[in-house]
């Protein structure tokens, strides 16, 4: 199923708005969440992929199981934002 026929339009109230960061509650949602911007998801990926290399030598596998996770799902979060901005703009979002 392509990311451009999930898209639907609904209301969604700012409940704070950041240079950054949104927070945001959208329509049957109990609680509010997080809105971030391309570029501060891109950073936050390269911060956990430069922990996740640093960690690489070291002898702590939780931390690293840890680190390794965190990298997988904000690249993850990145994959389908850069999908979906690509399928409903057509041009590429890097």
């Amino acid at each position: 199923m392509s990311a451009a026929r999930d898209r639907e339009e609904e209301d969604v109230e700012v409940l704070n708005r950041g240079r950054d960061l949104a927070v945001v509650r959208l329509a049957g949602w109990r609680k509010p969440g997080s809105v971030i911007s391309a570029e501060a998801l891109r950073h936050l990926c390269k911060l956990a992929d430069s922990i996740v290399e640093a960690l690489h030598e070291e002898h702590d596998r939780d931390l690293r199981d840890a680190a390794d996770e965190l990298s997988e799902l904000l690249n993850n979060q990145l994959s389908i934002f850069d999908s979906v901005a690509l399928d409903s703009k057509g041009e590429s979002t890097s």
